[in-house]
């Protein structure tokens, strides 16, 4: 653990919330399940377009979908966000489109 002391915080988050991958193969495997997941549903067999667009928000979600009750959960801590800063990171989305 002396080595992780002196990196930034956020590259260790995997260990400070239930649900997210703690290894490369972990993360590997969680990685091959959403690309497999969104194949089957649309259909396409490349996922580039949709992982651009949304690949900040999808692993994210995932978590969510993965843990007890992870949709009111979800829910709830979406209704904590502020309007104005909703509106900034879906113009950001937006953006990342074209």
């Amino acid at each position: 653990m002396k080595v992780l002391t002196g990196l930034r915080p956020w590259l260790t988050r995997c260990y400070d919330v239930a649900g997210l991958p703690r290894t490369n193969n972990e993360m590997e495997l969680t990685i091959r399940a959403i690309k497999t997941r969104y194949r089957r549903i649309s259909g396409r067999n490349n996922w580039n377009a949709y992982l651009l667009r949304y690949g900040r928000c999808v692993a994210y979600y995932e978590c969510w979908q993965h843990q007890p009750e992870g949709n009111k959960q979800l829910e709830a801590r979406l209704r904590q966000v502020p309007a104005n800063r909703w509106r900034q990171v879906r113009e950001q989305t937006r953006l990342c489109h074209h």
